[in-house]
C-alpha cells in the first residue's frame, strides 16, 4: 500500500509540474515555496 501512495504522489507531481507551463516565469522564492508544499503533501501521502 505505501508503494502505492509513493506512486500516486509521484504522478500528481508529474502532471503539476507538466500542466504549469509558467514555471520558467516564476521567482525562486514562489518555485520553493511550490516545492514545499507538494514536499509536504507528498509526507502526509507516505505516512
Amino acid at each position: 500500500m505505501k508503494k502505492v501512495k509513493i506512486l500516486i504522489a509521484l504522478i500528481l507531481t508529474a502532471f503539476c509540474m507538466t500542466a504549469c507551463a509558467s514555471f520558467s516565469n516564476m521567482s525562486e522564492q514562489d518555485a520553493y515555496d511550490i516545492g514545499y508544499g507538494l514536499g509536504r503533501a507528498a509526507s502526509y501521502m507516505v505516512r
